[in-house]
């Protein structure tokens, strides 16, 4: 006869997932563009960056204006990828505390960065150049949060898992 153990398995609260990649979404918009304002005079670099993906590299250089349909593209790609950030780094941190969720976010929005303008520029070659300590610090912060956050709106959830002996 064959002995099965059982035991408790935390798995990842989905629900949480998604409140805080949005709301890392948010800080991460914020925090670019505070500092785009501040060192570049202009938030609207942000919107380009990201309404690139869509819509081409004819976005990226400075217009007059920031039309609606920009800002609709940009957030079609951003919110949807913080999210799905978001649940890698619920993944890896789901199982342990508030401090290590931070850090360990904020080394993995670093991850994310370099994907982002290094890995990704094979695709997207316009987005190399714009590397830079800023979009650096803010995918960090972005980290940060979202392991934060999560770790925060986890609802502890467990299922039952039998184990052979």
């Amino acid at each position: 006869m064959q002995r099965v153990n059982l035991r408790w398995n935390q798995i990842v609260d989905w629900r949480a997932v998604a409140v805080s990649g949005m709301a890392s979404a948010l800080v991460f918009l914020l925090i670019n563009i505070i500092l785009k304002t501040v060192y570049l005079g202009s938030p609207e670099l942000t919107w380009r960056i990201l309404a690139s993906v869509i819509q081409g590299p004819e976005v990226v250089p400075p217009m007059s204006g920031l039309p609606m349909d920009m800002i609709l593209a940009a957030l079609a790609v951003h919110i949807p990828l913080s999210i799905l950030f978001t649940a890698l780094i619920a993944i890896v941190v789901h199982e342990w505390g508030m401090v290590t969720s931070v850090v360990v976010g904020g080394l993995m929005g670093l991850a994310i960065y370099a994907i982002n303008f290094y890995g990704l520029s094979y695709f997207f070659p316009w987005m190399e150049p714009l590397a830079s300590w800023l979009m650096m610090s803010s995918h960090i912060a972005f980290g940060a949060v979202a392991g934060g956050l999560y770790e925060a709106f986890e609802r502890d959830i467990y299922q039952l898992e039998a184990v052979e002996a």
